[in-house]
């Protein structure tokens, strides 16, 4: 699962792990009330109150807007031990109350056993890694517990109990692949197999929130193909398809390991770069690699016997600590790419401060247009045009 949507997944599930461990503990309290062990049960639940102030401070603690991901990956080993704890604090109270035969607490100890294993199966289905050793953690001592009857129904019971693991565990397993799979198709491009907008802007916003901490800088590269809609309308949808798999697949080969790439759109690609520490060293290199990224998609294609030739557009842009908003980086990256449109396209540009002033200027004067026709500002002047004996000729029509 994507980290982010991930994490906030596992911090909803701390309350209501909560919810299941302390309302249900009064009720074991009030148990032990009632058949003379009160003070080791008043002892487990102090240890479910701890363990529950633990995991409500967690929740609190995850700020996904604010936090790198190296301290979203402390915030999730932390949340992992809390799981493993809570789960166990039930184990302990299993074993507690197992031996109260007389009182026949040891069949509700063992229904709430089971029922662990079913909110552990359900709660944590998103993380492998979690819930299948809890599971064992919870079904391991009721397995051992029947067997240690030594009576035939005892033996049964423990068999059962393995089958009911079992399926608990497949059960989950299938649920998490389920996942897994809806959580690539959203988070992916369909045609191209690449990052999709949403996702690509998500990655982009933690990627910022980690270069502030760690003062580094990369940059983002805005692609569009030059002139691809004639491909479309001449060629037809399925043979420009083709183009666009080929164009990502040989994106994702320049790039390697060190660039994600993603898909805005049509005929938009974006791609981020690794961390820099040296901002002068991050430039050269984001040229570098836009000038043989542009080489290499220039390159002939064969498409259903077709060779096509296309070229692109690239707009650069640094990501630095001077914001925290994605939207920000892409908008001026988008800026750049669109300057290369406008001086004949198959190039690569830079985003500046002039090329901002410049756009912005040229917004200003198209909002001050707007509201001029609107409120009747603008009027039409003529100038004459006169011959050599100052006669009039004709006239020149100004807007003022």
């Amino acid at each position: 699962m994507n980290n982010m949507r991930f994490y906030a997944y596992l911090q909803k599930q701390i309350l209501l792990m909560l919810g299941l461990s302390i309302i249900p503990g009064i009720g074991y309290l009030f148990l032990g009330w009632l058949n003379d062990i009160l003070i080791p049960a008043l002892l487990w639940y102090l240890l479910v109150l701890i363990l529950s102030v633990w995991g409500y401070r967690l929740y609190h603690q995850y700020l996904l807007d604010q936090m790198s991901d190296k301290e979203l990956q402390i915030w999730y080993n932390r949340l992992s031990a809390f799981f493993y704890a809570i789960f166990s604090a039930w184990t302990l109270i299993f074993m507690l109350y197992a031996s109260e035969t007389e009182s026949h607490l040891h069949y509700i100890a063992i229904f709430t056993q089971l029922g662990a294993a079913v909110v552990a199966s359900a709660l944590l289905v998103a993380d492998k890694k979690l819930f299948i050793p809890i599971l064992l953690i919870i079904m391991v001592p009721l397995i051992i517990y029947f067997a240690l009857i030594g009576e035939w129904y005892g033996y049964i019971l423990s068999f059962f109990s393995i089958i009911f693991m079992s399926v608990l565990f497949y059960a989950a397993n299938s649920s998490n692949k389920l996942l897994m799979k809806t959580r690539y198709q959203a988070l992916h491009d369909q045609l191209t197999g690449l990052y999709n907008r949403h996702h690509f802007v998500d990655l982009l916003q933690q990627i910022i929130i980690n270069l502030k901490h760690s003062k580094n800088v990369a940059y983002l590269l805005l692609i569009d193909l030059d002139h691809f809609k004639t491909i479309n309308d001449s060629l037809g949808h399925d043979i420009g398809d083709h183009m666009l798999k080929e164009v990502s697949r040989r994106m994702e080969k320049s790039a390697g390991n060190d660039h994600t790439i993603g898909r805005l759109g049509g005929d938009e690609f974006i791609v981020i770069s690794k961390e820099f520490r040296d901002k002068e060293k991050c430039l050269q290199h984001a040229m570098d690699f836009s000038e043989q990224l542009l080489a290499y998609l220039k390159e002939t294609y064969i498409v259903d016997q077709h060779h096509l030739y296309i070229t692109a557009s690239i707009g650069v842009n640094l990501i630095d600590n001077s914001s925290i908003q994605a939207g920000r980086f892409i908008k001026e990256a988008d800026i750049a790419m669109y300057e290369v449109k406008a001086q004949g396209r198959n190039g690569v540009i830079l985003f500046n401060n002039e090329l901002s002033k410049r756009v912005e200027y040229h917004l200003e004067i198209e909002r001050r247009l707007h509201f001029a026709l609107k409120n009747g500002e603008i009027r039409l002047m003529y100038q004459p045009q006169v011959d050599s004996t100052q006669r009039v000729i004709g006239c020149e029509v100004l807007v003022r």
